[in-house]
């Protein structure tokens, strides 16, 4: 973790995302607390191969500056916070779609191991108080960050055969209703890619739930 980053966790009396005075909670002002309240969008556009999804909170300035600090500032604890705030609403869908496993979309490798430490993703589960099997394996690739990336259709070029399925689920998708967790939903590209590879593999049904929506 960056030293700066780690300073402002240790001694932080400041928010994170906008400057001002703490008071109650550990990262964020009572104004960008309450900024990132549950606004869920659901079934609002058609994703290729999902079943549909849907999301905890839009992304304006603060959210986009949270999840920057989490995957590029490093701030794991950050991760499970965001985790915590969704949590009712991620329960909420799991109850409603029912599904039969519940995985996410991990990371990539090369990030995990040289750059983050952790899968922010992972973490915010964590922070959910969830289980989520490791279904997907990412491949190695030492490219630009897909969240910096823009152009739909170099999102799409970036994401083509990156992951596989894991050896120990390749039998054990068929007829199965999948929910698949991810920390931002973009264009779609990530979560349209993913259910695709486990539609191939046998799943009947794959929903998606995104922390933040751009």
């Amino acid at each position: 973790m960056p030293k700066r980053f780690f300073e402002r966790i240790l001694f932080c009396e400041r928010c994170l995302l906008c400057g001002k005075p703490l008071e109650n909670n550990p990262f964020l002002c009572e104004v960008c607390l309450f900024s990132l309240k549950p606004s869920p969008e659901e079934d609002q556009i058609t994703l290729p191969f999902l079943d549909g999804y849907k999301t905890f909170t839009h992304y304006g300035w603060r959210e986009e500056k949270l999840i920057s600090l989490i995957k590029f500032g490093g701030i794991k604890s950050l991760a499970r916070f965001v985790g915590n705030l969704a949590k009712p609403l991620l329960e909420g869908y799991i109850k409603d779609k029912k599904p039969d496993l519940v995985t996410y979309v991990p990371t990539n490798p090369w990030r995990f191991w040289f750059s983050r430490g952790f899968d922010p993703v992972e973490e915010m589960i964590k922070g959910a108080k969830l289980k989520a099997e490791k279904v997907l394996k990412r491949r190695w690739l030492a490219r630009k960050p897909l969240a910096r990336t823009k152009d739909i259709e170099e999102r799409k070029r970036l994401v083509k055969n990156t992951f596989s399925i894991e050896k120990r689920f390749k039998t054990r998708l068929r007829g199965k209703r999948i929910l698949v967790i991810d920390d931002l939903l973009t264009s779609g590209a990530t979560a349209s890619e993913v259910a695709k590879l486990l539609k191939a593999g046998g799943a009947k049904e794959v929903y998606l739930f995104a922390f933040f929506r751009a």
